[in-house]
């Protein structure tokens, strides 16, 4: 199975809807049909219901569609650490970035990341503090910053993926690189 399938698998299984799927992935019904019964033929087994409130997963549907979000995350760790084994620092860095933080001092750091590591490209996701949080933990953002108390403590927050730094607000000049499964993060700016 391909990564577009498994994308299909997890798109399928928040929308539970086949209408509602294929004009999320930009496909057409029966492109997405077809697919799921490639899949289904793949894997010797049926994997949706369809009845008249959308699709129901079946217990192996389930299973499959919990897998596709794993697969997805490790298909893209693959990828970015092959991409990153070079010499030279480059890839996407990925960050998700509270409200206020975006419109007060990303641009700032980003200019400044970008002075220092011009080959590394930024994917930036925006939200509120708690949003960015899920970010982390669902593992779809490398980075995260937050502004504001979490759990009584009053610090900038910066999550890496399965571990978190607590930093506070102050500058200081002596931080050092942090690395993230092998992908530098370059020296902290803030």
């Amino acid at each position: 199975m391909n990564e577009r399938d498994w994308h299909i698998l997890k798109v399928l299984h928040e929308h539970k809807n086949i209408t509602k799927t294929a004009q999320s992935l930009y496909i057409s019904q029966p492109s997405l049909t077809k697919r799921i019964q490639q899949i289904e033929k793949e894997f010797n087994l049926k994997i949706v219901e369809r009845g008249t409130r959308g699709v129901q997963f079946t217990p192996q549907g389930e299973y499959l569609a919990i897998c596709a979000d794993e697969m997805l995350i490790r298909l893209r760790q693959i990828k970015e650490t092959a991409f990153n084994m070079g010499q030279e620092i480059s890839g996407t860095l990925r960050l998700g970035v509270s409200n206020y933080i975006t419109l007060h001092k990303l641009p700032g750091l980003l200019k400044l990341f970008r002075e220092r590591f011009p080959k590394v490209d930024f994917h930036v996701t925006t939200g509120w503090s708690k949003e960015v949080l899920n970010l982390i933990y669902n593992e779809e953002v490398h980075v995260g910053i937050v502004r504001g108390t979490i759990n009584g403590q009053d610090q900038g927050i910066i999550f890496l993926r399965k571990r978190f730094v607590l930093l506070p607000r102050k500058k200081s000049k002596s931080k050092t690189c942090l690395s993230c499964r092998g992908s530098i993060m370059g020296q902290m700016l803030f």
